[in-house]
């Protein structure tokens, strides 16, 4: 498939590793759910718009895919040794000037996102990592996204797109998702499971 990730796929056991991502401008996330986000939510047709503002928690090959599909992005990073890679693959790929990215603490972070105009994104990806104050044996692995992507939720629109990697850990397993169709793309190989894609139903309401 010309121009889609099957195409600029490193090798699989590489790229299950994260490694080759930013280079070739693709999300670590589950190979299906890239296919979806590249083939359908992105590509706008008469049933719906593609997205134009985007919020990602976690930085990286997503950012650069974002960047080049959508108006804007939003990227906050709270591992400090991904922020600078992500800026060099920004500019590589010149797509730079559309992403503001934001390297903060966990604890910032949740400060930074709650001053976010509600409703006012298209999408919101939820891969963000633990920071360097979260230590101790297992602590990272025990991290959770939940707190976050609570607090960002309100910020995505009621017709907007949510994205969620390894959805099956990090505290998204406990995430509601009363009132959204779900999508689940997974990968046996796959961290957590694989990747969620979810958008609230037709006639839903906030409560």
């Amino acid at each position: 498939m010309k121009g889609s990730i099957l195409s600029q796929l490193p090798r699989y056991d590489r790229f299950l590793g994260g490694k080759g991502t930013l280079e070739i401008g693709y999300p670590w996330l589950s190979v299906g759910a890239i296919l979806a986000l590249d083939g359908h939510i992105f590509r706008a047709d008469q049933a719906h718009q593609a997205p134009r503002r985007v919020l990602e928690l976690g930085s990286g090959g997503s950012t650069v895919f974002f960047a080049k599909r959508a108006e804007s992005v939003l990227s906050v990073e709270t591992d400090p040794t991904w922020s600078p890679l992500t800026l060099q693959a920004l500019e590589k790929h010149g797509v730079a000037s559309k992403v503001f990215l934001q390297a903060c603490t966990n604890a910032e972070s949740e400060w930074y996102v709650n001053a976010q105009p509600n409703s006012s994104f298209d999408l919101v990806l939820v891969d963000h990592a633990a920071d360097h104050t979260v230590v101790g044996r297992g602590a990272r692995h025990a991290f959770s996204r939940l707190p976050l992507a609570l607090i960002a939720l309100p910020k995505l629109r009621s017709t907007g797109w949510l994205v969620v990697d390894n959805y099956a850990i990090h505290g998204m397993h406990d995430f509601d998702y009363t009132g959204w169709e779900t999508w689940v793309f997974d990968d046996m190989r796959y961290s957590g499971r694989g990747t969620l894609i979810a958008r609230r139903r037709p006639g839903w309401a906030r409560p």
